[in-house]
């Protein structure tokens, strides 16, 4: 009978960890991590260099909320692992470098976040160059 309760106990556990959205974002749950994938899928850094820019945000300030739609000003630090193959070259040196530390930065984008019919939130939009469209913000 222990056994039992114990497995149903796991079982709900992992039931609610299902459920969970992740920590809130501008008071909202669940909005960072809708903002940070979105941002993972679509943005770029640094004219088209750093091309999966990962973020973490540091400070949300909402714009405004009418109730289906909720607007956000992030602002984040953001490091990429990723760049266009452009090899630079050290003066003097004749060799390729690594441009380590140039993919990082800071900087903020405006989220456009919509209610899904669940009512969790999803990103409609975002700031800023992105993949597909560099020219966007």
């Amino acid at each position: 009978m222990r056994t039992k309760r114990i497995g149903a106990s796991i079982f709900l556990g992992l039931l609610a960890g299902c459920a969970w959205e992740g920590p809130s974002l501008g008071g909202y749950q669940g909005a960072q991590f809708a903002v940070t994938s979105y941002y993972l899928d679509n943005a770029i850094e640094k004219n088209m260099s750093c091309t999966r820019p990962r973020m973490t945000p540091v400070r949300a300030d909402v714009i405004s909320d009418d109730g289906r739609q909720v607007t956000m000003v992030v602002r984040y630090s953001w490091t990429s692992d990723t760049m266009q193959s452009r090899a630079t070259t050290k003066s003097g040196q004749g060799r390729s470098s690594s441009n380590s530390g140039y993919c990082n930065g800071w900087d903020q984008r405006t989220f456009t976040l919509v209610r899904n019919p669940e009512g969790r939130l999803e990103v409609a939009s975002m700031t800023g160059p992105q993949r597909g469209h560099p020219g966007s913000g």
